[in-house]
């Protein structure tokens, strides 16, 4: 009975030690993995830089600022052409105020 539990604790002793080195080996794989990722952005980003970096140069000096484009002064038309109309007949009547509505606006006689 003794030998019998002596040699199922060492089972198990076995059985602790090679999970802890499974353990380890897949940490190890895992750092390996990390460090490929790790090197594999930091040549992504190196290549980006440079890639950047000669783009710059190849752009040369800024523009120099232009100044701004002159507007057209508006001239003003002569007195006496708007004073007086070119046809002696009587100006139309102004046509009826709409409201947002629709409908006719008409103004009270006092406002007339």
């Amino acid at each position: 009975m003794l030998l019998l539990l002596r040699s199922s604790v060492r089972t198990l002793e076995q059985e602790k030690e090679e999970r802890r080195v499974a353990r380890e080996r897949a940490k190890e794989v895992r750092d390996q993995m990390k460090a490929e990722q790790v090197a594999a952005r930091d040549a992504r980003k190196a290549a980006q830089n440079t890639r950047q970096a000669s783009t710059i140069t190849q752009r040369g000096k800024r523009k120099a600022s232009k100044a701004p484009l002159t507007k057209r002064k508006l001239k003003r038309a002569k007195g006496g052409a708007a004073a007086h109309p070119s046809s002696p007949e009587a100006a139309l009547a102004p046509l009826p105020k709409v409201s947002s509505r629709g409908r006719a606006i008409t103004l009270s006689r006092k406002l007339r």
